[in-house]
């Protein structure tokens, strides 16, 4: 996926969400996570090139809204 629809389709994931702050977790391929806590929109997107690279390398990316919400996410369905 090129880096302009990648970042257009992060931006409208974020904005669907409709937080100000996001936690941003990295689960690497040797089972290590890092996590992000109280990031921006804005962080998130300066971020896009490293976390392709992550991505791209095996890492699985995770953003969810940082704090309490009434949202509802999920991972790895099938049919």
């Amino acid at each position: 996926m090129s880096a302009s629809i990648t970042r257009s389709v992060v931006r409208k994931q974020l904005c669907a969400m409709g937080c100000e702050l996001f936690d941003l977790g990295i689960l690497q391929h040797d089972g290590r996570m890092l996590l992000r806590e109280g990031w921006s929109a804005e962080q998130i997107d300066a971020a896009l090139s490293w976390l392709k690279r992550e991505n791209a390398r095996g890492a699985h990316i995770f953003i969810r809204p940082h704090g309490a919400h009434a949202l509802s996410l999920v991972d790895d369905l099938r049919r």
